[in-house]
């Protein structure tokens, strides 16, 4: 069974602004003993797909991946949201039973506290630039590209750090669409082929 949130709801709060709106609208949601990703997605507001897209990407760049299970729903939910942004759609189709996934409340507050210094940076580093280029066909390559890294994620979690990395990845770029900073969206996957070139290139042993 899937879930389809409507962008047009008249319930449905206006787009976050930045990564700490983010982190604040979160922060309300994770109330009582259990918060759901679905209570988390309302709280940003279903209608912004960057936005959508930075919720798991934070979860499991944090030490919230450390919960059993978190980076492979994490990783899924990444998938799905990129996989939508990549098709230039602008609804939000999402499994009932992933968005029923359920956190610990305050240990979510506890990381969204500790990280706010960060996410604070990024919103000084990630500003609106070049916003042409944090649309369009770049939007969609850029979904695409953290499609991949979603589902990559589950076979990460066997190497240290590795999803946490991907994810992060996936955080700056989703906050690139968030705020149209086209330098960012293009650079950073620039550098990641560039990384996997240098790895994988010549020199590397057969």
């Amino acid at each position: 069974m899937t879930t389809i949130h409507d962008p047009e709801h008249r319930n449905s709060p206006p787009p976050p602004r930045s990564l700490t709106d983010v982190f604040d609208r979160a922060c309300t949601a994770a109330t009582g003993e259990k918060v759901t990703l679905n209570d988390l997605v309302e709280a940003v507001g279903p209608a912004s797909l960057p936005a959508v897209l930075l919720l798991p990407a934070v979860v499991v760049a944090t030490p919230l991946s450390g919960i059993p299970g978190v980076s492979g729903s994490g990783g899924l939910m990444i998938a799905l949201v990129g996989s939508q942004i990549a098709l230039g759609r602008s609804q939000i189709w999402l499994p009932k039973w992933l968005l029923c996934r359920g956190l610990p409340a305050r240990r979510v507050r506890g990381v969204l506290h500790r990280f706010h210094r960060v996410a604070e940076w990024l919103d000084g580093a990630v500003h609106r630039r070049l916003p042409a280029a944090a649309s369009g066909l770049v939007r969609r390559m850029i979904g695409g590209f953290c499609a991949v890294l979603g589902l990559a994620m589950p076979l990460l979690e066997f190497i240290p750090f590795t999803s946490s990395i991907a994810a992060a990845i996936v955080a700056v770029l989703a906050l690139a669409l968030l705020v149209r900073d086209g330098l960012v969206a293009l650079a950073v996957p620039a550098l990641g082929l560039l990384a996997l070139a240098l790895l994988f290139g010549p020199g590397w042993p057969t």
